[in-house]
């Protein structure tokens, strides 16, 4: 996974300015240049998670992932990012080659991405396709604690730091020592309390897992809106003999 490298220092301008200043995409024998998109975030319960989500950090991360455009097509891709202000500027630049990155945001809330190319006539195009994520609250995972020892079917049980409705949620389950682990269905809950402890209800039975080192988390998720939500942290623990 790439990182974020800093950009040389650029002025924060909005996206109109961007989209004015950028050269004719094409010329005599030039082909135009291509018009990338991000990818759509995968479903909260699969295996592989893939395109654009929150991700699981101590800090307030964003996972961004976008089309690699056609080889040779391009030399540079650069992320901006706009907050509520909806003013675009430059975050990072990228390899070709590169096509996901972290973005670490100052703050919860709703924040916007674009995407430019740049090839080697310099010829500059910025995607007609953008993206918003709204980052909320995290969960907080309970039990198992971190580096404690738990049975082979363990209870995961997590707070939600906010009153009011309730997102659903998701717990994943991860092997340290690799092989597959165990994702839950999605579930939803409802309850008043400042602080919820939740744990799994006679119709959802935990997972039974092998003897060893695994990592879980809780994400919540908006299933209305696939770019809203949060990951915890991962927790590690052991599974007994």
């Amino acid at each position: 996974m790439s990182s974020l490298r800093n950009p040389s220092p650029l002025p924060a301008i909005g996206l109109v300015a961007l989209i004015g200043c950028v050269e004719p995409p094409s010329g005599p024998g030039q082909e135009p240049l291509p018009d990338l998109s991000f990818i759509a975030p995968s479903a909260p319960t699969e295996h592989e998670e893939r395109g654009v989500d929150a991700e699981a950090s101590a800090e307030l991360g964003i996972r961004l992932e976008w089309e690699r455009p056609p080889s040779g097509a391009v030399t540079e891709v650069t992320l901006s990012r706009a907050g509520e202000d909806g003013v675009f500027a430059p975050i990072g630049s990228f390899d070709p080659a590169d096509s996901t990155t972290i973005d670490f945001v100052p703050e919860l809330g709703t924040w916007r991405y674009s995407l430019e190319v740049r090839d080697a006539a310099q010829r500059t195009k910025v995607a007609s396709d953008t993206v918003a994520v709204t980052l909320i609250r995290k969960a907080e995972p309970l039990s198992p604690a971190p580096r404690s020892v738990a049975g082979a079917a363990p209870l995961f049980r997590w707070s939600w730091p906010e009153q009011g409705a309730l997102p659903r949620f998701v717990v994943r389950v991860e092997s340290r020592e690799g092989g597959e682990g165990w994702i839950s269905p999605l579930m939803e809950f409802f309850a008043g309390s400042e602080t919820i402890e939740i744990a799994y209800g006679a119709e959802l039975d935990p997972p039974t897992l092998a003897a060893g080192g695994y990592r879980w988390r809780v994400d919540a998720v908006d299933p209305s809106d696939p770019y809203r939500g949060s990951e915890s942290l991962w927790v590690e623990f052991e599974v007994a003999p």
